[in-house]
């Protein structure tokens, strides 16, 4: 059969159109289309994650070693119990997380492939607003994003545990901070009263905003509330978020003019290290915080430009600004949570100074301790 018979029978020719279709360029336009499209990843045969199980050896390591300085150093110290308050949630994760991996191991559902690239994310069609109800959300693809394991769906409820423990620990290094810049102050202005003051049951009152915050955040993620609920419910966690993170850092730089006062007699004599060295001691915790805080400046910008673009749509205003940089702010904050616990561990035994003064006096007995 030659060709004209196959045309003849086929009906008519193609049409030259459809290479046109076949062959486009990409319209440009088409990228910034709301609609996200999201591909899952192919399930791979199990294998350990290397490199999660390395920090999570990490993080362990650097867990116990904490413990053991703080246990090692029987001295009553209001930075003593501003660790290992602050510590709490970073155990209960890696206890998590070894809880993971063993049952990841002994699980049929596969990994997905490993990852190098910054995950964005699918949330450029979420309003700024409505990006706090689906941080869970942005937590549970992160997770699965970085760690490449497709956690058993018997225990789903991991990302939802391991996010409140980020969530906790992030609202504690806001609060627990204030009480030890109060304490460092008082041993500097008011060393006479530092030694006789109920450092736990402070740091416990304060407890209650840290508590109180998480809660809200999870009801917010974990329920569909009425809109009068939900908007000034995440309209106040966000405005308490950047008020006291801003009077923190505002405490951070007022404790410069503390340091510069000066120190009586009792002072410099005390038989107290946490009195003696209070300078010393405030200095450093000041280096700490400012690092410690920096991990904070995603949710600082987040905050106030979903805050400002609530409030413009409230009072029906436009304003000139990506909301794609608000949700790029806000993922990066939620990926934060993965390292902050490492990143905390390893400042304190480098800045705090009980801790580094114990750290080389256990470790490096010759060395010269500062």
């Amino acid at each position: 059969m030659d060709v004209d018979n196959l045309l003849e029978f086929s009906g008519e020719e193609p049409s030259n159109e459809l290479t046109t279709v076949l062959n486009f360029e990409p319209d440009e336009s088409l990228l910034a289309n709301e609609t996200a499209i999201i591909v899952k990843d192919k399930l791979l045969p199990y294998q350990p994650n290397y490199y999660k199980i390395s920090l999570l050896s990490i993080k362990c390591i650097l867990t116990l070693l904490v413990i053991l300085l703080s246990a090692v150093s029987r001295k009553r110290d209001f930075l003593k119990v501003f660790v290992l308050l602050l510590i709490t949630p970073i155990i209960i994760e890696c206890a998590l997380d070894i809880f993971t991996e063993i049952n990841v191991s002994t699980a049929v559902f596969g990994i997905t492939e490993q990852h190098w690239q910054y995950y964005n994310g699918n949330f450029n069609n979420v309003s700024l607003y409505k990006l706090q109800e689906q941080a869970l959300t942005v937590y549970s693809q992160v997770f699965h994003y970085y760690t490449t394991y497709t956690v058993n769906p018997s225990i789903d409820y991991v990302p939802l545990v391991l996010y409140i423990l980020g969530d906790f620990l992030f609202w504690t290094t806001i609060f627990y901070a204030l009480v030890a810049f109060y304490f460092s102050h008082a041993a500097i202005q008011r060393p006479d009263e530092i030694s006789y003051s109920h450092y736990l049951w402070t740091y416990l009152k304060f407890s209650v905003f840290p508590i109180a915050l998480t809660f809200l955040n999870v009801m917010i993620t974990q329920f569909e509330l009425p809109e009068a609920v939900a908007f000034p419910t995440i309209v106040l966690i966000r405005l308490i978020g950047i008020i006291f993170i801003l009077a923190l850092v505002l405490q951070t730089f007022l404790s410069l003019f503390v340091f510069c006062s000066r120190r009586d007699d009792y002072t410099k004599s005390s038989p107290y290290d946490q009195i003696r060295n209070s300078k010393w001691r405030l200095l450093w915790f000041i280096v700490f915080q400012l690092l410690v805080q920096a991990l904070n400046i995603p949710y600082i910008a987040w905050s106030a430009l979903s805050l400002t673009a609530d409030f413009g749509d409230l009072f029906g205003f436009e304003l000139d600004f990506e909301k794609q940089i608000a949700t790029e702010f806000f993922i990066l904050h939620i990926t934060i949570y993965m390292i902050r616990s490492i990143i905390l561990l390893v400042l304190i035994i480098v800045l705090l100074v009980p801790y580094r003064k114990r750290f080389i006096s256990t470790f490096c007995p010759c060395c010269r301790r500062v």
